[in-house]
């Protein structure tokens, strides 16, 4: 009896694990395309608007659904709040903050790179970067 109620547990365990990492597996995508669209978003925000980058984010996480719009949130809130900080490191550091959302080491090392080049030099130059 303990041995069938064992087993019962490891395959309920089983189970529970292959249903979250199914989940993940699909929010991966519904991830993607919101960043995708708040990327399209900042790089209008910047180079048709003028906005500053700040501003910019702070607006793009308003009009992001979750959990991208949290990440966009915490870039401007860095920004907006500690003087000097760069826009590379307030995405670094959002991006190693941000909640557990299912994208893969190479989906946030993209990003990272990408937000290394935020902020360093004029609209034209940072359009290339997010177009």
């Amino acid at each position: 009896m303990a041995r069938g109620l064992g087993a019962a547990l490891v395959l309920a365990a089983a189970g529970m694990i292959g249903a979250v990492v199914a989940r993940a597996y699909q929010d991966r995508p519904r991830v993607l395309r919101a960043l995708q669209s708040a990327l399209t978003m900042l790089r209008t925000e910047i180079v048709y608007a003028g906005t500053p980058l700040p501003e910019a984010l702070a607006q793009v996480a308003r009009r992001t659904p979750a959990p991208a719009d949290s990440f966009f949130a915490a870039v401007a809130n860095a920004l907006n709040s500690r003087p000097g900080l760069t826009a590379a490191e307030a995405w670094r550091e959002a991006l190693a903050n941000s909640p557990a959302w299912p994208l893969t080491a190479d989906d946030e090392a993209v990003l990272l790179d990408l937000g290394g080049c935020l902020g360093r030099s004029d609209a034209a130059d940072q359009e290339k970067h997010l177009g």
